[in-house]
């Protein structure tokens, strides 16, 4: 399985819009084209890397999202915009291959220079 970063950004801003009173046992992502397991080996990136607190067991297809973490907010912060986040996706391109800490470095970078453009508009 190949990390998408594009799945990642999707799953983060769907738990974000959950309700606080976790933690959540059934989490789906609606029209995205991946199987749950995809998506739970997503959310175990995700959880191994810091950004969600989880408990998540594919071999089990069992997952309970609790929180996102500071973070996986960060990253949500950083991430949430479409046109910060293809110009990210552009630069990354041009690498071809990175870590998940040079996504969320992009990320600031790109969003860094929107603000400068909309001060000096």
């Amino acid at each position: 399985m190949k990390r998408d970063m594009d799945l990642i950004r999707q799953i983060m801003k769907a738990i974000e819009e959950l309700p606080a009173e976790g933690p959540f046992t059934s989490f789906q992502l609606q029209d995205c084209g991946k199987d749950s397991r995809e998506i739970m080996e997503h959310v175990a990136l995700l959880v191994r890397s810091g950004y969600l607190e989880a408990i998540c067991e594919p071999e089990y297809n069992r997952m309970i999202i609790q929180r996102i973490t500071w973070v996986g907010h960060d990253f949500l912060d950083a991430a949430r915009d479409d046109e910060v986040w293809q110009e990210a996706k552009t630069r990354l391109k041009k690498i071809g291959s990175f870590t998940f800490a040079i996504v969320l470095e992009v990320l600031k970078d790109e969003a860094k220079k929107r603000l400068g453009r909309l001060i000096s508009e």
